[in-house]
């Protein structure tokens, strides 16, 4: 293990040092979401309260905007499937070591607890392996970020599509928290997805002719996606990687990205440069606490009932998991190594917590 710093940290902090909302935001951003709702949409808010009681208030006290990465976020937080543990990893343990809400992590305060595991790679060998040796390495530092975000709900999904004067239209699209339509368009928003790697996002489907750039070369392109995402407060910001403009065929992509951490924006326009659906990150309020790395091989030695294999790589990543009330970035080392059954070579990737 390396005490020396590690690129990867040094952008996690910096991704995560300016997270918390000015005071009072959040009180100002609500009373704008109240403004700019229709009657019904007031309506429809306020009988939520009455039959569901303080629960519900409580979560829209919630919806706030946060800087992650640099980019600023318009916080509106929800739920998510688990993630689960893998046969075959040797068991981890957290050590309490530092948080802090909404910037770089604190020494003085506490970690989250025990974190979920990974979910394993569904890409490569499905199947069980026995692991025969793990060779490849990682020189790790001496303490990783993890960031933790509260899911969203079915609650705060209908309250940042009524700001938009949405109303729920099923059926709802399987894992989805909803799916919404509004004048011209339709929303559909996602909680946390271990196994797909994505974080909670929304998918945007105008109505055909809705908006089309307005012309063909990139940066027109790139205009309207950016204007259009703007409409719905899912912009990327200045901290977003790209764009990024690729034509096939009749087809036009534009995609931003923020890593390590974040799936990023994307947008598809057809022929007649109207745009077709987009899809963004939502917004997430996060927290930050720092755990020891692991200090000693993770990967279960040993008989696992399937092909030998040897892990001869291993590499320092982030993933996203999520234990239903919380999603987390996480960062775990992948393991992986190849062997051959049948004549055919096969990839085996392992991922365990790089933290403890």
């Amino acid at each position: 293990m390396s005490d020396q710093p590690d690129p990867l940290q040094e952008r996690l902090n910096q991704a995560f040092a300016t997270t918390r909302p000015r005071r009072g935001f959040e009180d100002e951003l609500w009373s704008r979401i109240q403004a700019r709702r229709s009657p019904w949409a007031r309506f429809l808010e306020s009988a939520r309260r009455v039959q569901l009681g303080p629960a519900v208030a409580g979560l829209a006290v919630l919806l706030v905007v946060v800087l992650a990465g640099g980019l600023l976020l318009h916080g509106r937080p929800g739920p998510s499937g688990a993630a689960t543990s893998a046969g075959g990893l040797s068991p981890q343990g957290n050590g309490p070591q530092a948080v802090q809400r909404g910037g770089a992590a604190n020494a003085d305060l506490q970690t989250f607890g025990p974190l979920p595991q990974p979910l394993q790679p569904s890409s490569g060998y499905p199947g069980p392996v026995t692991v025969t040796g793990a060779t490849g390495s990682v020189a790790l530092p001496a303490r990783l970020p993890v960031t933790r975000y509260r899911e969203w709900t079915v609650a705060q999904a209908d309250a940042f599509a009524a700001s938009f004067n949405a109303r729920p239209a099923g059926p709802t699209p399987p894992g989805a928290l909803g799916r919404y339509a509004g004048k011209d368009f339709t929303l559909v928003l996602y909680p946390t997805d271990p196994a797909g790697g994505t974080e909670p996002r929304v998918v945007i489907t105008p109505a055909p002719g809705a908006l089309r750039a307005g012309g063909s070369d990139d940066a027109a392109v790139v205009t309207a996606v950016t204007d259009y995402l703007s409409r719905f407060d899912v912009a990327p910001g200045g901290s977003a990687q790209g764009p990024t403009v690729t034509r096939s065929g009749d087809q036009v992509q534009v995609r931003w990205a923020l890593s390590p951490l974040r799936q990023g924006w994307s947008a598809t326009l057809g022929s007649d440069l109207g745009i077709q659906s987009a899809e963004a990150p939502l917004p997430l309020s996060p927290e930050v606490a720092t755990y020891a790395s692991v200090n000693n091989q993770q990967v279960y030695i040993g008989s696992g009932g399937g092909p030998n294999v040897v892990l001869d790589s291993a590499a320092l990543t982030y993933v996203v998991a999520s234990d239903g009330t919380y999603g987390y970035f996480e960062p775990v080392i992948r393991y992986s190594g190849h062997f051959t059954q049948g004549g055919v070579t096969y990839e085996k990737q392992i991922l365990v917590l790089a933290v403890r």
